[in-house]
């Protein structure tokens, strides 16, 4: 049984957890709470153009993102 947390900070721990395709809703909470007072996201596409990496201690290159908002307008971020 793994006890440890791990550091959300560390690029593979965050693009485990707000990388997945499978699970938007977990970015765009991020994402809304880090844009409060400006439109609600309400879809996000991952692009995964990431390398992967050996290493936990090793960094990935990015992660592309296409945001779309609640009046519809989209804009993608690297």
């Amino acid at each position: 049984m793994c006890t440890q947390l791990f550091d959300v900070k560390q690029d593979y721990v965050f693009k485990r957890i707000f990388g997945s395709e499978t699970h938007p809703k977990i970015l765009i909470s991020l994402l809304n709470s880090c844009f409060k007072g400006k439109e609600n996201i309400k879809e996000v596409k991952i692009k995964n153009t990431t390398l992967e990496k050996e290493f936990i201690e090793n960094s990935y290159s990015r992660l592309d993102i296409l945001a779309t908002t609640d009046k519809g307008e989209r804009d993608a971020r690297s």
